[in-house]
Order: structure tokens, then sequence, then C-alpha cells
């Protein structure tokens, strides 16, 4: 992975601080079979910036350069229970949660 980092940084030497702007998705796909005609699709979005150079130890991937504006540091610096509330990941979970609870809690569950 750090190759990857350094790779990312090379080819970004150049961009200014406003146009290093950043986004992680996550779609989850909620299938009741194979054949489910009305699955429940829920996405997250995480937006933030690309550092200049990678700062933080916890996490994986591309956190030690993703900037969290909200926390005013990366990802890599952030919490585990912190960035599990906040992530892309948290954020579609969430969202399935809430379709679960609504389809399967409103006594009228599809199929």
């Amino acid at each position: 992975m750090q190759q990857s980092l350094d790779k990312l940084l090379k080819e970004m030497k150049d961009i200014s601080w406003q146009n290093r702007t950043a986004n992680f998705q996550c779609v989850v796909v909620f299938l009741r079979d194979y054949n489910d005609p009305t699955p429940i699709i829920c996405q997250g979005e995480w937006a933030g910036r690309i550092t200049f150079v990678p700062d933080g130890t916890n996490g994986f991937g591309y956190d030690p350069v993703f900037w969290v504006p909200a926390y005013n540091c990366t990802a890599a610096k952030l919490a585990a229970a912190v960035k599990n509330t906040i992530s892309h990941r948290a954020q579609a979970l969430q969202k399935l949660l809430v379709a679960l609870k609504q389809q399967y809690l409103s006594g009228n569950p599809p199929g």
C-alpha cells in the first residue's frame, strides 16, 4: 500500500490544497435471494482532501493522506470508534439499518 500512497502523492505534488478534494464511496446492497426484484441499495460518501504528506498510524489504505475537515486531522489519526461512526462504510450501513427497520418492522415486509 505504501507504493500506492507514494504514487498518489507524487502524481498530486503540484496540485493546490483547494483542488485536492477526495471522496470515499461505499455502496451496500441487500438481496433477500439471488432473484430479488427489489434489493435495498444504500450509499455512503465521506468527503475530504488529500494531504501533502502521510500522517497517522490508525486505519489502513489511504487513511494517512485522507484529511477529515470536521476533525482537523487525517483519517489515520482518528480513533477507530470515531472513524467507524463517520466513514463512508458507516454511513452506508446506517442507511441500510434504517431501511431494513422500515421494511421489516412495518409489518409489511417484501416477498
